[in-house]
């Protein structure tokens, strides 16, 4: 899991990412982050742009997916012929 002490420095990163290099809305990026003990972990991403109370802002949630992730690498590097 990810540190919940993080989610919101995450989420602040994955809105700038998002602001600064797309101009349209974000659904499950797949990003990797560091969390505070140094190890990486994989989300995925998806982010909106909102409009409240006239000011513009991003809607953003990031999904834990290190546990996928990483069945999915042990997948592709099993041998050939491996069940």
């Amino acid at each position: 899991m990810i540190d919940t002490s993080l989610t919101p420095n995450l989420a602040a990163r994955f809105a700038r990412l998002a602001l600064s290099h797309l101009t349209r809305d974000v659904q499950d990026l797949e990003i990797a982050l560091f969390n505070a003990k140094g190890e990486v972990v994989y989300g995925l991403g998806s982010s909106k742009a909102v409009e409240m109370e006239g000011e513009s802002g991003f809607i953003t949630i990031i999904r834990d997916n290190t546990e996928r992730h990483h069945a999915q690498l042990a997948h592709y590097r099993r041998p050939a012929g491996a069940h």
